[in-house]
């Protein structure tokens, strides 16, 4: 599902009437940050105006196509802004004719917010295994990678994170580009193909109250040491 809001040009928020306004507020919010630029369109019993559908422009800017671009500039843009989707002139609507200010409001009383991770040093498979475990949610590891003897930190500043998407590096399969892609319930890590520049590991991390210095923290604890990879040195 959240593969197919990323990818979304229009957004359609279905049974309105179910839930109260200060979650759908919340909801109105947190959907720009997955798909920049996509138009939200607001309904009950699933009543929606076809002009709002076939007639919108395509905006959006997906998560994959600004990953795959490998220029993050916009994506640091957009994490300096909390991630709201609001850099780079994508902009985005609200049926309810909520402005951005508004939109803005309720990111900061949320809390939701984006940050880019880099690094040039690769991954230790077997730290960084553990530590993704701490987010309680199965995770699908690259064939030949371990399953961890003990789970992360079930109550670390992973726990904040609602989605992360990107490309890493790791000493096992140093030359072959690892994709990671964590939404909901849902995390897998896999082999890409090889790298086609210089190797590093660029993540994009969005969620609600993340303590980004926390989770840096942790992450760079899965680094491989000058001693363990010297040719990063």
């Amino acid at each position: 599902l959240v593969d197919q809001v990323e990818g979304a040009d229009v957004v359609v928020v279905n049974k309105t009437d179910l839930v109260d306004g200060g979650e759908l507020a919340d909801l109105l919010c947190l959907l720009p940050s997955l798909a920049p630029g996509a138009s939200v369109v607001q309904t009950q019993f699933g009543r929606v105006n076809l002009k709002a559908i076939f007639e919108t422009r395509n905006d959006a800017v997906s998560f994959d196509a600004r990953l795959d671009e490998m220029q993050m500039a916009e994506l640091h843009v957009a994490a300096a802004q909390g991630g709201a989707g609001h850099g780079g002139g994508a902009g985005h609507s609200h049926q309810s004719g909520e402005s951005c200010s508004a939109c803005e409001h309720h990111a900061s009383r949320l809390g939701i917010q984006g940050f880019v991770y880099e690094r040039e040093r690769p991954f230790d498979p077997a730290r960084l295994a553990a530590v993704l475990g701490g987010l309680r949610v199965p995770v699908t590891l690259p064939v030949g990678w371990a399953e961890p003897a003990e789970k992360g930190v079930p109550d670390g500043p992973l726990q904040a994170v609602i989605r992360s998407k990107g490309f890493l590096w790791a000493t096992s399969a140093p030359e072959v580009m690892h994709f990671w892609s964590h939404a909901g319930t849902r995390a897998t890590l896999s082999t890409q193909r090889l790298w086609p520049g210089d190797r590093r590991t660029t993540l994009v991390l969005l969620g609600v109250g993340v303590d980004t210095s926390a989770v840096e923290s942790l992450l760079d604890g899965c680094l491989a040491t000058e001693e363990e990879w010297p040719k990063a040195g």
